[in-house]
């Protein structure tokens, strides 16, 4: 009998030390230390965070950078010469564009148009603001009938002299063909 309460004691006490460590508790504030020492740019709303433009902002409140995708049918054709926009407070004088994909705006029944494509590193006169051609001497060809796609970009960075490379994430959304 004596052996059989020391094993509910062993028990009760084992659920209670295990039930109050919470390893979820301790991961997130590592989280929390780990984007704070990454300068990782905080959205100020939901709409802000869904904005189809890239917002960074790696040195002060005053300084931003975009940098975004854009496409311009040629006339009523299927050809469609495909830019990324970059507008800063820094000027800049690369980007490196790689696994650039282009898919229909339909989500539930997704279709890459284009098959994935690289650019890597294109340099441009330095400006705060630059129209980057990315497929002038090879447009895509897209039906007459798309009006819009959806856009997957594995690295986006822009070079910013004095500064270095900045990492971006993916545009989010659709982008309408111009």
């Amino acid at each position: 009998m004596c052996n059989k309460s020391k094993q509910i004691i062993t028990c009760i006490l084992f659920l209670i030390i295990t039930t109050s460590f919470n390893p979820f508790v301790i991961f997130a504030n590592d989280v929390d230390e780990y984007y704070e020492m990454q300068n990782c740019p905080v959205y100020s709303s939901f709409e802000d965070a869904l904005d189809n433009t890239l917002l960074i902002q790696p040195y002060s409140d005053t300084e931003f950078y975009t940098l975004e995708p854009i496409f311009y049918r040629s006339g009523e054709t299927e050809k469609v010469h495909v830019y990324m926009i970059y507008n800063g407070t820094k000027p800049a004088n690369a980007i490196d564009i790689r696994n650039f994909e282009i898919w229909n705006t339909n989500l539930l029944k997704r279709k890459q148009l284009v098959p994935t494509f690289s650019i890597g590193v294109k340099e441009f006169t330095s400006h705060t603001y630059a129209q980057i051609p990315i497929r002038r001497e090879n447009p895509i060809y897209l039906s007459a009938s798309i009006k819009a796609v959806r856009v997957d970009i594995g690295t986006r960075k822009v070079y910013i002299p004095g500064h270095g490379w900045l990492q971006g994430n993916d545009p989010i959304g659709q982008w309408p063909i111009k």
